[in-house]
């Protein structure tokens, strides 16, 4: 059956229709276009700025579970456990600083969006170790966190 697909023709890709501007109305056409431009990203950086607010509150309980996180009752090695309360206090380290770099972000500057990617970014770079030691004892509480983070990024993305 994959025979016959070759001999059918294809379809050519849609085409936006054209529009044809006067020279007259040439000035008028992209000063509207501009604003519907400028409306759609000033729309956007709102939408962004209220998934940042909701995030920024959802890693504050986060961050809140995070510093109760006792090791006491598990029977592990000492080592072991200190190693991985080190981490999780750096992850929660990097989890303020991801905080403050949102809210410190203005939307009002040019390149917002770049330098909102630039900051998740690093952050996904430089907390992914201390979350991998983290995790050795603790996952739940990290996994939940986590899931928070992917979803912001997830949305963030749909954003676009």
């Amino acid at each position: 059956m994959a025979w016959f697909n070759l001999f059918k023709k294809k379809q050519p890709p849609e085409v936006e229709e054209k529009q044809i501007i006067s020279f007259k109305d040439l000035k008028q056409n992209l000063k509207d276009k501009e604003e519907k431009q400028i409306n759609n990203t000033k729309s956007l950086k709102n939408q962004v700025n209220k998934a940042i607010l909701e995030f920024t509150e959802k890693l504050k309980s986060d961050i809140i579970t995070l510093r109760q996180i006792n090791l006491n009752k598990k029977r592990e090695n000492e080592k072991l456990k200190s190693v991985v309360l080190e981490n999780l206090n750096f992850y929660v380290q990097s989890l303020e600083k991801l905080i403050e770099n949102l809210l410190f972000l203005k939307s009002e500057e040019k390149d917002y969006l770049a330098n909102l990617n630039n900051v998740l970014n690093t952050f996904t770079k430089n907390s992914r170790n201390y979350f991998e030691k983290a995790t050795i004892l603790i996952g739940d509480e990290l996994g939940h966190t986590q899931s928070t983070i992917k979803a912001f990024i997830n949305n963030y993305q749909k954003m676009f």
